[in-house]
């Protein structure tokens, strides 16, 4: 039942909470607390080594390249570093420069999206593994990804660069519906 249910949502507080509904459903006494959060913890692992190695499988040279791209300087390094660290935040307003600026981080996360589209579908990664991971990426702070072995940080930015498209079109529709 873990194994099934990290692999439809890798969050482990939400799988703990399943988990304890179908024991309660199933009339199973619970573990200790401990034990379960180890089984839990284990099968993400688990889950996680399986996308990794899907993605060994599949990536090439022409998937990294625009994932590499992510961690280049940009021309300001006070202010905006990274690329990635320009793309992490939207600005949730209808003023005219925040929207054009909004279009403009679209169109590069759209670009690098095109690239690995069908990598998403070669190793499975489930839409809710993709807001894991791609929430995951927003909150870390770029050394926090860089520190990763190379294919994890692919992984990672793959699923960042991912739920950023899907964030980006829904911003997009409501504020096209609002104007």
């Amino acid at each position: 039942a873990i194994h099934r249910q990290v692999q439809v949502q890798p969050r482990p507080r939400l799988v703990m909470d399943y988990l304890l509904d179908w024991l309660e459903q199933k009339r199973i006494e619970a573990p200790p607390y401990t034990s379960l959060q180890t089984l839990i913890t284990d099968a993400i692992q688990t889950y996680k080594q399986g996308l990794i190695t899907q993605l060994k499988k599949h990536i090439n040279p022409e998937h990294r390249a625009p994932l590499d791209r992510l961690f280049e300087q940009t021309g300001d390094p006070i202010n905006q570093p990274y690329l990635l660290t320009q793309l992490k935040q939207l600005v949730p307003s209808e003023q005219q420069k925040h929207v054009k600026d909004n279009l403009v981080k679209l169109k590069t996360v759209w670009e690098i999206f095109e690239v690995f589209a069908p990598l998403i579908q070669a190793i499975h990664l489930s839409p809710d593994a993709i807001r894991y991971y791609g929430e995951l990426v927003i909150h870390y702070e770029v050394f926090q990804i860089t520190r990763r072995n190379q294919t994890d940080q692919y992984l990672h930015l793959l699923a960042f660069v991912a739920y950023q498209v899907n964030s980006s079109e829904d911003w997009m529709i409501d504020t096209f519906l609002s104007g």
